[in-house]
């Protein structure tokens, strides 16, 4: 998996350009957008998208029937891209996470706890997106896959848009009204979320191993 990890890394260099444009996007959005929290799932979905694009360039030229004549199996292929997937998303998510916290707090305009909360909330929605989009790729090639994953990228992020104007609308009421809900606080309610998404993804792997063993190369 080290090899696959390191070949997936080797090929971001071609889209070095474009990671360095969406990166200087969303910190100029983190500085300058009124509501930072937008920013913390536009820039965890974009990077979660490049274990998406590996998948495009190991289907040129017929690159996977090379791939598996070496010593790879597809399962160990699978596991490599949900583990890329998640080191670039979550990598991202973290640090822009930070990054909008330090400016919601120099700002003194949006209270930490709500961004520490949209930043969990759209955690599991990153990983949702993972979960959905690697099988979808596998099945429907590049092409078709492509266009699923814009739809499912809009929709998640029109999703985030709308909760982020939610907080916005109900301020610092938010928080309370989740820490009174009668039989669960907002803690574990995010625990719950996270531990769904979790749950999707390992079903998402079992569902991509089938998947990727029933192709021909």
């Amino acid at each position: 998996m080290k090899g696959l990890l390191i070949k997936d890394f080797r090929l971001m260099k071609v889209q070095k350009n474009f990671l360095t444009l969406i990166t200087v996007i969303g910190v100029f959005m983190a500085l300058f957008s009124e509501n930072v929290s937008y920013t913390i799932g536009f820039i965890s979905f974009i990077f979660s998208l490049f274990s998406i694009s590996s998948i495009s360039y190991d289907e040129l030229d017929n690159g996977n029937a090379f791939l598996f004549s070496l010593p790879v199996t597809r399962k160990t292929y699978i596991i490599e891209k949900y583990c890329f997937g998640m080191i670039m998303g979550l990598g991202a998510w973290i640090i822009i996470s930070m990054l909008s916290v330090a400016i919601g707090i120099g700002r003194g305009q949006e209270p930490v706890g709500e961004l520490i909360t949209i930043a969990f909330i759209i955690l599991p929605l990153v990983l949702f997106m993972l979960a959905v989009m690697v099988p979808v790729m596998l099945k429907f090639g590049a092409e078709k896959g492509r266009v699923a994953v814009v739809i499912l990228f809009a929709v998640l992020y029109l999703t985030i848009v709308m909760l982020a104007e939610s907080v916005q609308q109900w301020g610092e009421d938010f928080l309370p009204i989740l820490d009174s809900l009668p039989e669960i606080g907002i803690g574990t309610f995010l625990g719950i979320l996270i531990a769904a998404a979790v749950l999707i993804l390992l079903l998402s792997v079992r569902i991509s191993i089938g998947i990727v063993k029933k192709k021909e190369f």
